[in-house]
Parts: structure tokens; C-alpha cells; sequence
């Protein structure tokens, strides 16, 4: 099992991977299928390409099986919070600890920025393997929230914060 960071010309493979996930998952994301769907090849290619941002695939050899991003949080209006966000792993895969190589390669890439004064990552609520995940990492309850999912149903997401400076 590896991890790769993409880049702009992987954005096919990423919009297929995240596109699996909305379709699966649709009630964990802040995104609807829908318009991730109605995204241009363009928006894709620069999406990925943007260095303000990381997105990384999960291979079990050459089969990509999850992935997951980090963005430049638009809630921090100085620029420096990056948020942890679209973590997915296919079903086969998960209970096998590989969330740990899916935070090891987001933590690596925002130390390595040197933009970013601290990390939040969030989860609905009753989201217990993704809470365990990320408070093994350090982060420390912050917040909550209520949120419109993917699918239109409303409720608590929590936020985990990390200090890095």
C-alpha cells in the first residue's frame, strides 16, 4: 500500500475516485454528487494542479482505493489553517489502519508548506473511527458545527484542531 500525491495530470483518476465516494457516501460530504458531477475537465485539471492544495491517492499496488486532500481553509481569512478534507477509503480496505498513511502524507505535506500555523480536520458526529483517527494524530476537539451534507440532511460536525507553531 502506497501513497501518492497527485498532480494536474492525474486529475482523472482523482475525479474518479472522488466521485465513487460522493456516490457511496453521499450523507459524509459537503458536496452532493451532483455538482461534483457538473465540474468541467478544466475545473478538475486546475483543481488538482493548484498548489494552494494536495490531493492523494491510496494504491494497493496500481488500483487506486481511496484518497483524500488538504485545502487552504477559507474560514481562516489570514491564509494559515489547512483543513483536512474528502478522506475515502473503498470499503475492502478499511479496518486495516491505512487512514494513518492518509494523514501521515497530508501532516508531511503542510510541515513541508511552511504556510500553514495549525490544522482542523472535522467529522459527523457518531463518526467514531474517524474521531479515533484523528485525535491519534494529536488533534484536539475545537467545535461543532451543524452542516448540510451532501444529500441535504442536516447535522453535527465536529472540528479537531492542531497547533503547529
Amino acid at each position: 500500500m502506497r501513497v501518492k500525491q497527485f498532480n494536474a495530470k492525474d486529475w482523472r483518476q482523482y475525479r474518479a475516485i472522488r466521485l465513487e465516494a460522493l456516490s457511496r457516501h453521499a450523507d459524509v460530504y459537503g458536496n452532493s454528487l451532483e455538482l461534483e458531477q457538473s465540474w468541467s475537465d478544466e475545473d478538475w485539471h486546475d483543481m488538482v494542479g493548484d498548489a494552494r492544495h494536495a490531493f492523494f491517492g491510496l494504491y494497493d499496488g496500481d488500483e487506486l482505493v481511496g484518497c483524500t486532500a488538504v485545502f487552504t481553509d477559507r474560514n481562516d481569512i489570514s491564509g494559515k489553517t489547512a483543513l483536512l478534507a474528502g478522506s475515502y477509503i473503498r470499503q475492502d480496505y478499511r479496518g486495516r489502519g491505512l487512514s494513518r498513511k492518509l494523514y501521515d502524507a497530508r501532516l508531511e505535506w503542510i510541515r513541508a508548506s511552511k504556510r500553514f500555523d495549525a490544522a482542523v480536520v472535522g467529522h459527523k458526529e457518531g463518526n467514531e473511527v474517524s474521531r479515533r483517527a484523528n485525535q491519534a494524530f494529536g488533534f484536539t476537539h475545537s467545535r461543532t458545527e451543524e452542516k448540510t451534507w451532501g444529500d441535504g440532511s442536516k447535522g453535527t460536525i465536529h472540528i479537531y484542531t492542531m497547533r503547529l507553531k
